[in-house]
Order: C-alpha cells, then sequence, then structure tokens
C-alpha cells in the first residue's frame, strides 16, 4: 500500500476551511459596522464586544494558518523534526485564543437578552 495514501496531510483542507470561515466572519462583522455607523449612527457596547471576538478569531485563524505550514493536519509521525517546536507552539496560541474567544461569546448571551428587555419592560419576565 502506498504510505501516501495511508496517512493523507489535511492541512491545506484545514487551511482553506479557516480562511473561509474567517472571511464570511469579517463580512458579516464589517456589514454589521456599516450598518451600525452609517445608518444607526450609533455604537453600542455590544459592538465592541462583537469587534473584540472578531480581533480574536482573526488571531486564532492566523495561528491555525500558521500551524498547517508547520504540519498541523499531518499524522505526528510525518511531521519534521524542526516544525514541533513551532507547531506547538502554535497550538499553543490556539488554545488560549480559543478559551478567551469562547470566553467572550458568553458574555454576549446576556448582552442580547438585556438590550431588549432594557427598552420593553416585558422581556424582563419571560
Amino acid at each position: 500500500m502506498n504510505d501516501e495514501f495511508a496517512y493523507p496531510d489535511r492541512g491545506p483542507t484545514v487551511f482553506i476551511v479557516t480562511v473561509t470561515t474567517l472571511l464570511i466572519a469579517t463580512l458579516f462583522v464589517v456589514a454589521r459596522m456599516v450598518s451600525r455607523l452609517a445608518i444607526v449612527k450609533q455604537w453600542t457596547w455590544d459592538d465592541y464586544t462583537i469587534v473584540l471576538a472578531w480581533a480574536v478569531a482573526i488571531g486564532s485563524s492566523i495561528a491555525v494558518a500558521f500551524g498547517t505550514s508547520k504540519g498541523l493536519g499531518r499524522v505526528d509521525a510525518k511531521i519534521k523534526k524542526e516544525w514541533i517546536g513551532a507547531l506547538r507552539r502554535c497550538e499553543y496560541a490556539f488554545s488560549i485564543l480559543y478559551v478567551s474567544n469562547i470566553t467572550d461569546n458568553a458574555c454576549e448571551i446576556p448582552e442580547w437578552w438585556w438590550l431588549p428587555s432594557s427598552c420593553c419592560h416585558r422581556w424582563r419576565w419571560l
């Protein structure tokens, strides 16, 4: 059996999915910011948290994209020895940024509940 097919390199797939997801997220964040600044002409604190989550997502996407160039997506036995240190640093950076992004998203959930309840009192008792 050919050794190349026994251990496929999923790095290019991981890279494409990461970049595509980041581009879609960027499109939605930019659309929201344009609508908030151009149409509503008001920024609220939930806009700042969205931008913060987007910035952290950019950082984690960069860590994953760089990691794919250093063996992310390959079987450990097929990673070059000189790549292991850089790959582990990318994995560590991604895990830190992932946890901070999850925390930021968890903080936004009460914000989305609080905003409608601040203007419509019937929302507070649901």
